[in-house]
């Protein structure tokens, strides 16, 4: 009984009854019975706050563990290195196929192409010229000077027709001295009409009449026209006289036997052969990896060799002249990962976490290197994801090349805004539909081209209340710049079920630049965002005037309510360029107002719509032009070069349906 009594009895019972009692409250409370208890640490975190967190501990994995996750891990970004080198040889085939096509145009083209190509170049000069001869009323007043210029664009277009014929065809030395006769008499009224011209401007200056200097740019074009001329008779005469005929009759032409459109195909796809499943499956990690960038160097070169071949086409040159021209882009492949993709059997956490994290890179820059390529490729096939399928023969690709090729020499003609009036309405509309359908193998329905209508022609359908006043005389637009500029406002979506309708002016821009401005023939010299627009890119820019050193140019985001846009760190005889999109909820008729202080061109989607060389100052009312939108975003680039003083561009639009109804 006496150990009943003693202090560690006492503790005992202690005990087992506070044992007893947290397991019946244990037994009662399940929530009790699920908590656990762990080590509580303190650490930062990314944001430099101080927090609490539990503190797990883990078994380190042995090396045979290591071994393990290395080969899985590896052989899971294996899988998608090899779906990327797919990905990059696709692209780069479609590229180069196309690339093949333009090469072949450009220097496949025989004498009589390249004639072809000056005749089509005069024919729409000389619609120009009898337009632009028939709006100005100083020139309107010279006697012959209209019927004469009407009779250019026939003979020209006549000559164009004939000449394309002989450029397709076999001929006689007797058509072909027909066709020398035709086009000297062609040149000869060339020269006629601008001797009128010069004549007078030359009374204009003396007079100092010709305040709007419309005769000044009318009197340009001519002597331009006029070259073209004398070169294309040139390159006639040397043509049909450097044949020494045997027979009276003979073919200036051997006749080649025409290839089958998969022969066409098969040839080009020779350019790139792709690698077969065992090729890739016995190189090493390191190895795909080089291959991915070795093929994203590739999509770059032929891409720009695309560019250089379109160029060369368009301002017919060669093609060794447009590819020092040309920007030529370099795709961000990556950082180099051979040393550390080629230690694949880590031994330790330390080595596997090191080789973990370039697979890692290495798939990233992949992606990016892929995703790059197929941007390029949709730039240069269309938007078509079939358009460079094998469905879609050589052929029609090359049929398709040419034609937007002759789409883009008459949108160019049309955009040139030296010589006409103030005001002037040119209608683009239908050359726009042709290209979009020749840029994608859908139907013009499926593009949402259904339901437009492009027959309007109307003068009157301009007309807008007191914003505008139209021409009888002439397809010319008058904007009141006053009440434009207040009621414009900013935006850069068309929407018809919006509530307030009228102009509206793009506000939101990337702009780049400056460099320097070229000194003569301006727009023969491209810079970057003309090849490609790379919101990411950066280039080295004209001397900065006050630290004598090039400028680093990046784009810069401007956004304004000032319907006036002026480049940021403005720098006089400079040339920069912006960037912006425009949405339109359906294919949409559009009415274009460009404004610029001085010099600028502006493209919508890729296509040339507006070109204004002269030094002039800013007004609302330079040109319009109708144009089409496709439904979705829509591009829009412009180039802007600036005199000595300031430089300021702006781009209005305004739906045609809108303009029409008011």
């Amino acid at each position: 009984m006496r150990f009943l009594r003693t202090p560690l009895f006492v503790a005992l019972l202690i005990s087992t009854a506070g044992a007893t009692i947290l397991s019946v409250l244990l037994y009662l409370n399940e929530d009790w019975r699920r908590t656990t208890y762990a080590i509580i640490e303190e650490i930062t975190n990314e944001d430099g706050e101080k927090v609490k967190r539990v503190k797990v501990e883990r078994p380190k994995p042995n090396r045979e563990q290591i071994e393990e996750i290395a080969r899985n891990r590896e052989k899971k970004k294996r899988e998608e290195l090899k779906e990327k080198v797919r990905e990059l040889e696709e692209s780069l085939t479609e590229i180069e196929i196309v690339a093949e096509l333009r090469r072949e145009e450009v220097d496949g083209t025989d004498d009589w192409d390249r004639l072809a190509t000056l005749a089509f170049e005069i024919e729409l000069m000389s619609k120009t010229m009898n337009q632009r001869v028939s709006e100005v009323e100083a020139l309107a007043q010279i006697p012959y000077s209209v019927s004469g210029s009407l009779r250019i664009r026939e003979v020209a277009t006549r000559n164009a027709e004939e000449i394309r014929q002989l450029a397709e065809e076999e001929i006689t030395l007797e058509q072909a001295f027909g066709q020398l006769g035709n086009s000297h008499e062609m040149v000869a009224l060339m020269n006629i009409l601008g001797e009128m011209i010069e004549e007078k401007y030359r009374e204009l200056r003396k007079e100092k009449k010709d305040r709007g200097n419309m005769v000044r740019d009318i009197n340009k074009v001519s002597g331009q026209f006029m070259e073209l001329g004398e070169e294309y008779l040139v390159a006639l005469e040397e043509l049909v006289y450097g044949f020494v005929p045997e027979e009276a009759e003979f073919a200036l032409h051997e006749e080649m036997e025409e290839p089958e459109p998969e022969d066409l195909l098969s040839d080009f796809m020779d350019t790139t052969e792709p690698l077969t499943d065992e090729e890739l499956e016995a190189m090493s990690t390191s190895e795909m990896y080089e291959t991915i960038q070795d093929l994203a160097t590739a999509v770059d070169e032929s891409f720009a060799e695309n560019r250089a071949a379109e160029l060369a086409a368009a301002e017919n040159i060669s093609f060794e002249e447009a590819q020092d021209k040309v920007f030529k882009p370099e795709t961000d492949t990556g950082p180099e990962l051979g040393e550390a993709l080629a230690a694949n059997d880590p031994s330790d956490l330390e080595s596997f976490e090191s080789f973990n994290e370039a697979l890692d890179q290495a798939t990233r820059a992949a992606e990016i290197m892929a995703r790059t390529a197929a941007n390029r490729s949709s730039q240069i096939m269309g938007e078509s994801g079939e358009a460079g399928s094998e469905t879609r023969q050589a052929e029609a690709l090359q049929e398709a090349l040419q034609q937007r090729s002759r789409i883009r020499s008459e949108m160019s003609m049309l955009a040139s805004n030296d010589g006409r009036q103030q005001g002037n309405v040119q209608d683009m509309r239908q050359l726009m539909a042709n290209s979009y359908s020749l840029s994608s193998s859908q139907s013009g329905d499926s593009l949402g081209l259904d339901g437009v209508t492009l027959q309007m022609s109307s003068n009157t359908d301009l007309s807008q209340g007191g914003d505008s006043k139209t021409s009888s005389k002439t397809n010319t637009v008058r904007l009141s710049q006053n009440k434009v500029l207040r009621q414009a406002i900013p935006g850069r979506r068309l929407d018809m079920s919006a509530g307030r309708k009228g102009w509206i002016f793009l506000d939101t821009w990337y702009v780049i630049g400056p460099w320097d401005r070229p000194k003569t023939n301006s727009f023969d010299t491209p810079f970057p965002p003309e090849t490609l627009i790379d919101l990411d890119a950066e280039y080295v820019g004209k001397v900065n005037p006050k630290t004598g050193e090039p400028l680093d140019l990046e784009w810069r985001f401007v956004q304004t309510e000032n319907i006036r846009i002026n480049p940021p760190d403005e720098i006089g005889d400079s040339v920069y360029y912006a960037f912006t999109e425009v949405f339109s909820e359906k294919a949409m008729e559009v009415m274009i107002a460009v404004a610029s202080d001085d010099i600028a061109k502006l493209w919508i989607n890729d296509l040339v719509v507006w070109q204004d060389e002269g030094l002039s100052s800013w007004r609302l009312d330079e040109g319009f032009r109708r144009i089409l939108l496709r439904p979705g975003y829509n591009t829009v680039l412009i180039r802007v070069e600036n005199g000595p003083a300031v430089c300021y561009f702006s781009v209005l639009m305004c739906p045609a349906e809108i303009l029409a109804s008011q």
